[in-house]
């Protein structure tokens, strides 16, 4: 089994990584839908899987200065942008996620003597593909 170490995972908003970033995750969901019938044995619920879709959320340090340091994650908000999301291990030949997203929150802590922190919350939207990069 080859393990990987969380350091090893990153994300790239628009081809750039994210500036400073301290945590990531990626979470996938399918809608459930509902087809109990009257004649459902022992009055059990039964599902079967809808649509998929999914989120990506990221921390980072705080520095406007930098590239998708938090002011950029920002203008994309703000403009409403959809944005190229690829999510996965930052070395070549490794599986990655990779889809479009719509930045849905965007947050900035500046806590009392500790290092400004922000954070975002990605929406995917449509196919979310799996390739080696």
């Amino acid at each position: 089994m080859a393990l990987k170490t969380g350091t090893d995972i990153q994300l790239k908003i628009n081809a750039s990584y994210i500036a400073a970033e301290t945590d990531t995750s990626m979470s996938m969901a399918a809608d459930m839908l509902d087809k109990t019938t009257k004649s459902s044995a022992s009055a059990a619920k039964e599902y079967m899987a809808g649509e998929t879709g999914g989120t990506i959320t990221a921390t980072g340090l705080y520095d406007p200065s930098q590239t998708m340091g938090g002011n950029d994650i920002i203008a994309l908000l703000q403009a409403k942008a959809s944005a190229t999301v690829i999510w996965g291990e930052g070395t070549t030949n490794v599986d990655l996620f990779y889809c479009t997203g719509l930045i849905s929150g965007v947050t900035v802590n500046g806590p009392k003597n500790d290092v400004a922190s922000y954070s975002v919350d990605i929406q995917l939207t449509g196919v979310v593909n799996e390739t080696k990069l």
